[in-house]
């Protein structure tokens, strides 16, 4: 008797060729969509200038005259203000990579979404840098500052970041030298300024891509310069920048070492070259011997560029998505020589550089270095072992893995041509492997090393707070509910900060009369300072602002909740943090003033991008009488459970509000049914942080009493779909805290394992968390009973 066909499938390996089927066809339509520059600009741009844009390119990359213009032209046509320029020949990895991160035909359109770039070329408007607070000017940056530099700067222009591909842009491949580097191609034009300081300012001291002061100029002689000397120039005057196209008499200057280089009037030169070089100003180095300097005019030929490594292939998804991983491959000596002698110009690198260069890569992109390694090894083991044990099947996975550079990649339509492709897919597995080792090693050293800094600055500061104990962080035990004032107390659960893993225990108590759940004894102002410290900013900041980035649909949501009863022309968000639902509310409520306030220096960093019109820093209820009448609509979104009194909250709420205003609140529901059945495991008590919890009854009455009327309340489509994935990990911090936190002990090695064991064990748990919690937000949604509610309200007008 035969066995049915289904009982012969691998599972495995189908369920492993359906992935990469199906991320082979995605890369291959995302390279699609983006856009590809023409090789010259329409006839109908015209040509346009220089005069407020920057050309920031990494050592090694030369740009033409006619991409400079296209790219221009290109953004003025888009109303772009960022744009990331990929260039023709991008190593295949680095292009996979990039496109398992980015969507472009949703990029621009995700005001959240994090700025990803392939870390070679971007254009800037200069009003961009401004308000960023980048100065251009120092050293070329390495790809890994290219990359965080654009992550950075589409948070300032939220809605007009763009990726194209640049057609004649080269990542900036040479012939392999037959020697080491000389003398000037050690100082050549790839440690030359990227781009100019401002107009009419030479020696002026600039700032790298994050804001670091660059070699300012000295009044010393000039002195020979060295590998790791940098050189800068002036850029080109006004009049020059204004006139773009036509000509670009700009006098140029560079610092060598501790001295100044003489001005020295370059050729003049129209056209799209006097544009080209109004943006992206550079020196030649010093020819060995020589005993002045020669100035360059126009762009160099770099003599010297550096082997990058790869971009990020990860996306790291908080609550509900696993962490993903790419595999990106280094180039070394090995693989240049493999390559028939091309490589990149300058000195070999060794696995430790390529390595370095990798993980400073990912972190720029805000991904963990050592977990995507871990997630590489683990992928790579898989397929090997489905190789060996699992047959046919088990071969056709690994051989899809194997081939999918070139599948993607490599046909008659794609619009990139990697240099690397042939290299690229016939080495994959040995060169991901050699290079999920290396960025493990590295990660792990440069952990190490972090540790130490963050110790020496951190902890010690922890110690003294701590060194009073914690109890002097609580107020004495109030014996009566805050909301009713009924003595009826009860306490619903005792917990441990299982959010940071900071000593202390925490008491929630409800009221037998009205429902109301409240902190008890309750955290004084500076046990706030305390445990809110890390959490936002400092040490979790970037965790907690990718988690922020990544709830652009719920925000979008809660701002369709006034369609169908207002069109309001001004908007105060309350606890607006870095004013992320601003941002994305604009795309509900385009025409609205959107302000912002918050206890946090966040809320003023959203000004200065732009999320917000006006920030507004420190409690809502001194600022009311100064805001009073100005808002037709108030939020105030998971913000009052927060606050140490609600009712002050909703006064200032009504003082602010216009009549007929409208007031918009969500918060969670302690009276939902996952909060009995998970206990201290369940998320939205996020102990210590929260103070209050109100079930829904008890806020329409306190509405009602100050003049509200509830138009609409959802309980259903604000579940936050976190309760079992939450659990999971609050659980596992209960078990083993991260051993590395300054509050805690100095960390051990066995502290170390157990952490890593209990982190591993959770693994499945998350899997399963996430299934569960898939179900239980599709129940919520049908029965309209979720972890939360939303409640709308008018102001009435009388």
């Amino acid at each position: 008797m035969t066995s049915p066909p289904l009982s012969r499938v691998r599972w495995t390996s189908a369920v492993l060729l359906a992935a990469l089927g199906a991320g082979t066809v995605r890369a291959g339509r995302r390279l699609r969509a983006v856009p590809v520059l023409p090789a010259a600009p329409p006839a109908a741009a015209g040509l346009p200038g220089a005069a407020g844009w920057r050309l920031l390119t990494a050592p090694g990359v030369v740009p033409d005259a006619a991409t400079f213009l296209a790219a221009r032209a290109y953004a003025d046509r888009e109303g772009l203000r960022v744009l990331d320029l990929l260039p023709a020949d991008l190593e295949a990895e680095r292009v996979l990579g990039l496109l398992r991160l980015v969507d472009p035909t949703g990029y621009r359109q995700d005001r959240l979404g994090e700025g990803r770039g392939a870390g070679f070329a971007v254009l800037v408007a200069e009003e961009v840098l401004a308000r960023a607070g980048v100065e251009p000017g120092g050293p070329r940056p390495e790809p890994a500052e290219l990359m965080a530099l654009v992550r950075r700067l589409k948070e300032y222009a939220a809605g007009a970041t763009g990726l194209a591909i640049a057609p004649g842009l080269s990542c900036g491949l040479s012939s392999r030298p037959t020697a080491g580097p000389g003398p000037s191609q050690a100082t050549g034009s790839a440690t030359a300024p990227l781009v100019a300081a401002e107009a009419g300012a030479p020696g002026r001291r600039g700032t790298g891509p994050h804001g670091a002061a660059g070699p300012e100029t000295a009044k010393a002689p000039a002195a020979t310069p060295g590998p790791t000397q940098p050189r800068r120039t002036t850029a080109p005057p006004a009049e020059a920048q204004a006139a773009g196209a036509q000509t670009a008499g700009a006098q140029t200057a560079g610092a060598q070492g501790a001295g100044a280089l003489p001005y020295a009037a370059p050729e003049p030169r129209g056209g799209a070259a006097g544009a080209l070089a109004a943006a992206n100003p550079s020196t030649e180095g010093r020819a060995a011997g020589l005993g002045k300097p020669r100035v360059a005019v126009g762009w160099a030929k770099a003599r010297k560029s550096r082997a990058l490594v790869a971009a990020l292939v990860v996306a790291g998804r908080w609550k509900t998505e696993a962490l993903r991983a790419g595999l990106r491959n280094a180039e070394d000596q090995g693989a240049g020589a493999a390559d028939g002698g091309t490589r990149r110009a300058g000195p070999p690198r060794n696995g430790a550089v390529a390595g370095r260069a990798r993980v400073a890569e990912l972190r720029a992109q805000g991904l963990p270095p050592g977990a995507v390694s871990v997630a590489q090894l683990a992928g790579l083991a898989l397929l090997g072992g489905v190789a060996l044990r699992q047959g046919r099947w088990g071969a056709a996975a690994a051989g899809l893995y194997w081939l999918q550079p070139y599948l993607a990649l490599g046909g008659p339509r794609s619009p990139l041509r990697p240099a690397d492709l042939a290299r690229a897919t016939a080495a994959r597995p040995v060169r991901s492997l050699r290079t999920a080792l290396r960025t493990g090693l590295a990660a792990a050293g440069q952990g190490r090393e972090d540790g130490r800094d963050t110790a020496a600055t951190v902890a010690a500061a922890y110690r003294a707070d701590l060194s009073g104990g914690t109890e002097r962080f609580l107020e004495p035990r109030r014996p009566d509910c805050p909301w009713c004032g009924s003595d009826r107390l009860t306490v619903r659960v005792r917990v441990p900060d299982l959010l940071q893993g900071k000593p202390g225990r925490f008491t929630l108590e409800r009221c037998g009369d009205c429902g109301h759940v409240f902190q008890n004894p309750r955290l004084t102002p500076e046990g706030l300072e305390f445990y809110y410290r890390d959490f936002y900013d400092g040490r979790g900041g970037e965790g907690a602002g990718q988690v922020f980035g990544r709830l652009g649909a719920t925000y979008r949501r809660r701002a369709e909740m006034l369609l169908p009863y207002a069109d309001p022309a001004s908007w105060l968000d309350v606890g607006t943090g870095h004013g992320h639902f601003c941002n994305a509310a604009r795309t509900v409520w385009p025409g609205t003033r959107f302000d912002g306030l918050d206890m946090g220096d966040g809320v003023l960093e959203a000004e200065r991008r732009g999320w917000v019109e006006a920030g507004f820093r420190g409690q809502f209820p001194e600022y009311a009488q100064k805001l009073a009448g100005r808002y037709e609509v108030v939020s105030m979104y998971h913000y009052l459970e927060h606050t140490r009194d609600p009712l002050a909250e909703l006064d200032a709420a009504a003082i602010a509000l216009t009549p007929g205003g409208f007031l918009a609140i969500e918060l969670p529901d302690p009276q939902s049914r996952m909060a009995a059945l998970l206990g201290p495991a369940w998320l939205p008590w996020f102990q210590p942080q929260h103070q209050h919890l109100m079930p829904a009854a008890n806020l329409r009455e306190a509405l009602a009493d100050r003049g509200f009327t509830v138009l609409a309340e959802e309980h259903g489509p604000a579940h936050q779909g976190n309760d079992f994935f939450g659990a999971v990990a609050l659980t596992a911090t209960r078990l083993c805290p991260d051993p590395d936190r300054p509050w805690g002990p100095p960390a051990t090695t066995g502290a170390r394992v157990r952490a890593g064991a209990v982190r591993a064990a959770a693994v499945p748990c998350f899997a399963a968390a996430a299934v569960l919690d898939a179900l239980r937000t599709a129940a919520a949604r049908a029965t309209d009973g979720g972890n939360a509610y939303r409640m709308l309200a008018r102001k009435d007008t009388r």
